[in-house]
């Protein structure tokens, strides 16, 4: 019944809005197979494409089975699938090709969930072909392959081509095929290409879509840049014993200073960094809202800056102001993975961490930690402002921490937690440089004095920023 409690109070100080938002395009239940692109294209007297970018920012899918892929993350999004032993799914909204608002209308019209659901993706698959020829396993492997449930509409193949491929270096075959699928009373035709090698007991899959000879006008311009990403992609496919599944973005890095502007902010930084940290004749004020059972008792810690919990851990922060992730000793993660651009700002959500249960309540991400364990939380910002941060237990009288963090779109605050119940104290890296500018202990609030130069430092940031501009 507490926990009853102290979940519902948490939702009602924290719930904006008055429903549950479900992001209409991603559930759990659905295998993200996808569109994916590079901003190519040709420009016609009906169409305008965007400007092709130079990529320089990628981010990289890695696998436990020790290989790794790149790709365009502010373009693209990705997915882990549920195919095979590994999977992972690519998705490009059209408004990422096209600039005007009725051609991606038009092309999003025609996306049926083959097309959707199945423009670019990558899997390995347990090898249990026992040596036998990989283009005979492979054309039975497609054949046994089913339409997304979810879609009737009829396909039947009207060409096949079989030739020779490559994924990570590695000889296979690609089957090219050209498929005609019936949308309604129209019929769409494009080409999926399916590629396969063999290697140490898996078989590599990957598999990207094309246009056909007669692929409407605006559909094909996207099929064409469908093809051509992901052919980009799939030439940074790597074997470099990766050990890890994850599907990581490099955080953003504000511009570098020089001159005066420089010097001043590595003065203010410099004081920010020199202790010490903590009001030591001070402490939090005790949190009541979280529905608490009220006979619970406090636990008694000896430490200045961490705090010792029992039962079930609880935290909390608000997904406008900051984005909330766990990772164990391991590498395993839960938390959301990267944004998918044109369709959502918050990514498909990974719970790789047993006994850490995420949900979602309006803009707020709550963690339910049963058990802990040996890692960290990390807290990374998205805008210059306050988060909401909360950390309750079931042991500590429900509440231990009820405070707002410093943000920047640089910051990363990392929280370290260990098997013993040991928490804190929280290591902040205000400008995203990699160094540890101060700390926020569990038990006593900031000096007066640190929140002032955390202050200073953040206008310096943002005035710098403007003048950038």
């Amino acid at each position: 019944m507490k926990k009853i409690l102290l979940i519902a109070g948490i939702i009602i100080l924290f719930a904006v809005a008055s429903s549950f938002l479900a992001d209409k395009y991603f559930s759990a239940d659905i295998n993200f197979a996808t569109v994916l692109s590079s901003v190519v294209g040709l420009q016609t007297s009906t169409q305008k494409i965007k400007t092709v970018p130079i990529i320089k920012d990628w981010g990289t899918v890695s696998s436990n089975l020790g290989f790794s892929v790149q790709y365009p993350y502010k373009q693209i999004g990705v997915m882990l699938g549920n195919s095979g032993v590994f999977s992972v799914d690519f998705l490009l909204h059209p408004s990422m090709v096209f600039s005007d608002a009725s051609s991606t209308e038009e092309v999003e019209g025609m996306m049926t969930n083959n097309i959707l659901f199945g423009s670019f993706s990558i899997a390995a698959i347990q090898d249990n072909s026992k040596g036998e020829d990989l283009k005979i396993w492979a054309k039975a492997f497609l054949s046994k392959s089913e339409i997304d449930a979810a879609d009737d509409n009829k396909t039947k193949t009207l060409s096949e081509k079989i030739t020779s491929a490559v994924i990570g270096g590695i000889k296979g075959n690609q089957l090219t095929d050209t498929v005609e699928e019936l949308q309604g009373k129209t019929k769409l035709d494009y080409v999926k290409n399916n590629i396969f090698a063999r290697k140490s007991g898996y078989i590599y899959y990957a598999s990207y879509l094309s246009p056909a000879s007669n692929t409407p006008a605006l559909l094909g311009t996207y099929l064409k840049q469908v093809a051509s990403t992901s052919v980009t992609v799939l030439n940074t496919f790597t074997f470099d014993k990766s050990t890890t599944t994850a599907i990581t973005v490099p955080n953003p890095v504000q511009s570098p200073l020089s001159g005066a502007a420089a010097t001043r902010r590595e003065n203010l930084l410099t004081a920010l960094r020199t202790g010490p940290f903590f009001d030591m004749s001070a402490t939090y004020p005790a949190s009541q809202d979280y529905g608490c059972d009220a006979s619970s008792t406090s636990v008694v810690t000896n430490a200045t800056t961490t705090d010792v919990f029992t039962g079930e851990l609880y935290l909390s922060v608000d997904s406008d102001d900051a984005t909330m992730d766990m990772y164990d000793t391991e590498g395993d993660h839960t938390g959301f993975l990267p944004a998918i651009p044109g369709f959502s700002d918050q990514g498909q959500s990974q719970q790789g961490i047993p006994d850490v249960q995420l949900s979602t309540f309006g803009s707020v991400n709550l963690f339910d930690i049963e058990n802990v364990f040996d890692g960290k939380i990390v807290i990374t910002g998205k805008k210059y402002g306050m988060a909401d941060l909360r950390i309750a237990s079931d042991g500590n009288s429900c509440a231990i921490l009820d405070t707002y963090i410093p943000t920047t779109p640089y910051s990363i605050a990392t929280i370290p937690m260990s098997t013993t119940g040991d928490i804190g104290p929280i290591s902040y890296d205000i400008d995203g440089d990699g160094k540890e500018d101060f700390q926020i202990g569990l038990i006593h609030p900031l000096l007066q004095e640190k929140q002032k130069q955390i202050d200073a430092v953040m206008t310096d940031m943002a005035s710098q920023e403007v003048i950038s501009q």
